[in-house]
């Protein structure tokens, strides 16, 4: 049998974080988008599931994932202070 569930319960059951993406043709420091995307995670919005950045640094990629509220993640805040 199939169970039919409300856009209420589905909201509530799936968890997902947000996701910040950045395409820019010269070098950006995206300091200023960051501390507005982590202040969605959790603080001001209801993306609280963790978050993740990725970043191409020269011939390499940095991947930073992390499970805590982005407004709350001490990576967060270390990365916004350490471009």
């Amino acid at each position: 049998t199939k169970s039919i569930h409300s856009a209420q319960d589905m909201t509530t059951s799936l968890k997902m974080c947000q996701l910040m993406g950045m395409n820019c043709a010269t070098l950006t420091d995206f300091s200023f988008s960051l501390r507005g995307f982590t202040r969605r995670g959790g603080a001001t919005d209801v993306h609280s599931h963790g978050w993740g950045l990725c970043f191409y640094d020269g011939m390499g990629l940095r991947s930073f994932h992390d499970p805590d509220p982005a407004a709350e993640s001490l990576l967060a805040e270390f990365l916004q202070s350490h471009p």
